[in-house]
């Protein structure tokens, strides 16, 4: 169309344009402060224009091709592999200052103050045996030793059923997650296959995939229709419907691997064990290497090795202390597991003792002068020597760590004697006590270098989250930078289209009047 007429159309679509580029800007204003709102811009086209004989091509206006989304979809991959990485180093951190709290170290009411106060308080009754009084601190220093052992081992219990119920409480959010992704990618792809840009619809995928990266590590790969494949890191399953056929995933907790596995289910969430010729379907262990739950998975491990060390701890220093004590004719151990059964000094006795149940012989706490202290065999003697050589103790390095002959959860008085060179080591009093192995550790030296390695690595934890957070905040600020709406860009472009929309309206208004020239003109 040319003329008068082909002018007021030309005119018509740049106002309808530049309408749809005022309604853009004004969503995009409207969703500053939307999370995961990407902004959109209008794209425009010249339309098809007319070809006449002689001077060439008339232009007919323009079209508005698309209405798309701003979005660098590499920023996004940066940002959810950060994204996993900090969550792990958030759930470690998150634990190891827990276990540092439980500790308490350093402090007045700590194990290793109470550890020292203990062998202290033996060398004070090698000094005054025949005090009742001295032998009554060395029962009760030894009573709050074992409590707080007992009370630090129950804490360290309950940090790891916390942790076993954080790793279930996971699974229904991770699953909700995976819902809500696979109910809006059909939704978008059935838009996209309408012939429009679901923009809202994809911010809001991608804000939840955003969310999903922080569970675990996970790759996006675009697919026909704007459908995307979704893979957990290390498994090469799609766990996105594209199509009915394709099989619904969830993730499932095996409490008794204490492992993830992702299995199939039905739309309802109940698992599918059978396919439709009734083979087994399999599931498919998952073990992540980042995000919450792969922080979780490998915090189960830390916790453990913290309770193993101080079960070590307290076996250390219940089999040294029984050895000494229960020989020389004292028949009687110091500390016991608390059945009246290793309350007797036999070479099977100790081997069920634990931080969580270690605690003194009940026949000692009700008279403390059935203590043996002395070089003779008979638990009344009053030289004190003996009380000397359980004090010396705390120098003594023992084998506790080692895989072979280390400190076990079974292991025996008898065992422990063996591993540690008992009979070696007579004193001049004929007191027989322990060889000193310069490879070992002693027991303070053992319960510093857990403190110390706790300490270093909650540090360490420390220093990984802040490191991450900034370099994650780093790759969320290049996306706003991207993605985000400006309120200054949003006027600008607000000036803008309003006065091309005018320009447009002008146009029209001005061949209307030239319309009425030439109509009305006629008639004159």
């Amino acid at each position: 169309m040319s003329g008068l007429f082909g002018t007021m159309q030309v005119s018509k679509l740049g106002m309808l344009a530049q309408q749809s580029a005022l309604n853009t800007t004004s969503h995009n204003m409207s969703n500053v402060n939307t999370p995961g709102y990407s902004r959109q811009h209008v794209i425009l086209s010249a339309s098809r224009p007319i070809t006449l004989a002689g001077p060439g091509q008339i232009g007919t206006g323009v079209n508005v091709v698309a209405i798309t989304r701003t979005r660098d979809t590499f920023l996004d991959y940066q940002i959810r592999r950060e994204s996993s990485n900090l969550a792990d180093s958030i759930a470690k951190e998150k634990y190891l200052s827990e276990i540092e709290g439980i500790f308490n170290e350093p402090s007045d009411t700590a194990i290793s103050k109470l550890l020292s106060e203990y062998y202290d308080a033996w060398q004070t009754l090698s000094l005054n045996p025949e005090k009742s009084e001295a032998r009554q601190v060395v029962v009760q220093t030894a009573k709050q030793l074992t409590d707080l052992l007992n009370h630090t081992h129950k804490q360290l219990e309950d940090t790891k059923g916390n942790l076993e119920t954080e790793k279930k409480q996971s699974v229904e959010d991770i699953n909700n997650l995976l819902d809500q992704i696979n109910e809006l990618n059909k939704e978008i792809k059935k838009v996209t296959f309408a012939g429009n840009n679901p923009n809202d619809l994809l911010d809001s995928r991608d804000l939840l995939l955003d969310e999903l990266s922080t569970k675990f590590g996970i790759d996006v790969t675009s697919e026909n229709l704007n459908g995307i494949k979704l893979n957990a890191n290390g498994i090469d399953i799609n766990l996105i419907q594209n199509a009915d056929k394709d099989p619904k995933y969830h993730l499932k907790f095996d409490e008794a691997s204490g492992s993830y596995q992702f299995v199939q289910v039905d739309d309802k969430g109940k698992e599918i064990t059978t396919d439709e010729d009734g083979n087994p379907i399999k599931p498919t262990d998952f073990n992540p290497s980042s995000g919450t739950i792969g922080g979780l998975l490998k915090l189960d491990e830390k916790i453990q090795s913290n309770i193993d060390k101080l079960n070590n701890l307290a076996k250390t220093i219940a089999l040294s202390t029984n050895a000494i004590h229960s020989d020389g004719g004292g028949n009687r151990n110091f500390f016991t597991d608390g059945t009246d059964a290793d309350k007797i000094g036999s070479d099977n006795s100790g081997m069920n003792i634990t931080a969580g149940n270690i605690t003194i012989n009940e026949d000692l706490l009700k008279n403390p002068m059935l203590l043996n202290v002395s070089s003779a065999s008979n638990s009344g003697g009053t030289d004190g020597k003996r009380a000397l050589v359980i004090a010396q103790l705390r120098d003594i390095k023992f084998i506790i760590d080692d895989e072979t002959k280390g400190v076990k959860e079974k292991t025996t008085l008898e065992e422990f004697k063996k591993n540690n060179g008992y009979d070696k080591g007579i004193t001049s009093e004929g007191i027989v006590t322990f060889e000193n192995n310069k490879d070992g550790a002693s027991v303070e030296g053992y319960y510093k270098g857990i403190i110390n390695t706790l300490g270093i690595e909650a540090q360490a934890a420390k220093r990984d989250v802040a490191n991450k957070q900034i370099l994650l905040g780093s790759f969320i600020e290049k996306r706003e930078s991207t993605s985000g709406v400006s309120i200054d860009e949003e006027t600008i472009n607000l000036v803008q289209f309003n006065h091309a929309y005018q320009a447009n309206a002008k146009m029209i208004s001005t061949v209307d009047e030239l319309l009425d020239v030439v109509i009305n003109g006629l008639k004159r």
